[in-house]
């Protein structure tokens, strides 16, 4: 359903567990017909968000829930070029806004015939040079250094998610420890916007048999793995999207194969719609 037609209405997002989210409107029913309300207008706070669910005295419920990005959907607007069906619109900014934007414009096309779950549109962002920094001899995108303005440019896109695809690799700070030469990792800021690095990768692309857009896909799908249905990346090298690749080259293998492993295809089909896993399934497989 168009998230448009929820607009007048509050309501619970049951995605990604309809068990879980199934008990969690019981226990407020039971709440509810128990007379043991809590008061309206309360917020959560950390890494909770609330879905509403409105009760027959006026007065809106919250559920929580374990992901933050549950409350974008809320505000989600679709734009008129995407098409009808689709659940969650995702954002793919170039930071570089060079030739690769074609590449991301392709990639964003393949994916969106594919499957119907999730609409990708191109975006383009400027990277602030503050935030470019040398790191074992090659100048790479400092993440915590991304000053508040670049994500207020971020914030009118109403994307559910954003990819910022960029040729330099990651900088990030971990524990007061720097760490550098990354590929890919979430935002310390806004947990709905990731960062890919494509640097090096069409050498690896090659090295696979495959073009660069179908490994720029196949990081791409990864992330949005990881960030949906919480599919963990795994420290042993199964030449799968969820590889930890601690050296780049270990792209290569999972670029080939093209698929998950047994260990993250069993977990693509535990507690979650069918459709998701397919569609997870079906963009790794695209260009093949």
């Amino acid at each position: 359903m168009p998230i448009s037609e929820l607009e007048e209405f509050t309501y619970a997002d049951l995605f990604p567990n309809w068990k879980e989210g199934i008990a969690q409107l019981s226990r407020i029913f039971r709440r509810q017909a128990d007379g043991k309300l809590p008061s309206a207008g309360k917020h959560t706070s950390g890494n909770t968000a609330a879905a509403m669910v409105g009760s027959n005295i006026g007065k809106p419920v919250e559920i929580h829930g374990r992901r933050l990005h549950q409350e974008h959907h809320r505000h989600a607007r679709p734009s008129k070029a995407v098409r009808a069906g689709f659940h969650y619109k995702v954002g793919l900014a170039d930071l570089d806004q060079t030739a690769s934007s074609s590449i991301i414009g392709r990639v964003a096309r393949g994916l969106n015939g594919v499957q119907s779950i999730f609409h990708l549109a191109p975006e383009r962002l400027a990277t602030p040079r503050k935030a470019l920094k040398k790191f074992d001899g090659t100048l790479q995108l400092y993440i915590p250094r991304l000053p508040s303005t670049f994500y207020e440019r971020i914030g009118p896109l109403e994307m559910d998610c954003v990819i910022c695809l960029t040729r330099r690799l990651l900088v990030f700070e971990e524990d007061d420890e720097i760490q550098f030469n990354y590929l890919a990792g979430p935002s310390p800021s806004d947990d709905r916007v990731f960062f890919v690095s494509h640097a090096n990768l069409a050498e690896y692309a090659q090295a696979a048999r495959v073009t660069l857009e179908v490994a720029i896909a196949h990081l791409i799908t990864a992330e949005l793995a990881s960030y949906f249905l919480d599919l963990d990346y795994h420290d042993k090298t199964r030449n799968c999207p969820m590889d930890f690749k601690e050296h780049h080259s270990d792209l290569v293998g999972a670029l080939r194969v093209g698929k998950f492993c047994t260990f993250c295809s069993r977990k693509l089909n535990t507690g979650i719609s069918r459709p998701f896993a397919e569609a997870f399934r079906a963009m790794i497989a695209w260009g093949r």
